[in-house]
């Protein structure tokens, strides 16, 4: 009887032993998991705002043959006016196409205007001046990675036309006075482990 007792006892100890072990190696396989996923989540940050730095340097420049190189190779890239994105009404331009913005003469239709409506017709190089680099974004006062903060009175709604995107936004805050305020939203998503470019957004203050 004392025989199996002690076998007995030896058994259970034995089982929470074994529980204990399991349980140490799940939390450390999770924990595992949960540090490579984050350094996965850091190393995507630190490329996605590399590749944005270069794209805005490339804007500021208007160095089209290096943009470009980042415009999506199946989606290619949507340019839009204001935080809105209206996908019927906004071109796409497949790569080669914006490599030659600086020579096209062609009058392409961008969006309507806020406040009249009015269609948004210009050439590439119109649009750039006007619509696109309308503040010095290499200047700009915050910087978001997969942050996206709405700024202005207009509804946005680039994650709901993006849903697989990742964004990198860059604010200037303008002046009071002129109400001048713009920020620069890039939406890309991945293609065999890179980054590419698939919208260019303008927020900025609207009446």
């Amino acid at each position: 009887m004392k025989s199996f007792i002690i076998i007995l006892g030896i058994s259970s100890v034995m089982f929470l032993i074994s529980c204990s072990s399991s349980e140490t190696t799940t939390e450390e396989s999770n924990a595992q998991d949960a540090n490579k996923e984050a350094q996965e989540t850091a190393a995507d940050k630190e490329q996605l705002r590399a590749h944005a730095d270069l794209i805005v340097d490339a804007l500021d420049n208007k160095d089209f043959e290096q943009l470009s190189t980042f415009v999506h190779p199946e989606k290619g890239i949507r340019f839009t006016p204001y935080a809105f994105i209206k996908e019927e009404e906004q071109p796409i331009f497949e790569a080669e196409q914006v490599r030659g913005f600086p020579n096209d003469s062609e009058v392409y239709e961008w969006g309507t205007e806020d406040g009249t409506g009015d269609a948004i017709e210009l050439t590439p190089n119109a649009y750039y001046h006007d619509y696109l680099y309308i503040q010095d974004f290499t200047e700009s006062n915050e910087v978001l990675v997969n942050d996206i903060e709405a700024r202005g009175n207009m509804r946005m709604n680039v994650g709901e036309v993006y849903p697989e995107a990742r964004f990198v936004s860059y604010y200037v805050s303008g002046t009071d006075e002129e109400m001048d305020w713009a920020n620069l939203i890039l939406a890309f998503e991945e293609v065999n482990d890179d980054w590419y470019l698939v919208g260019i957004i303008v927020d900025r203050w609207t009446t």
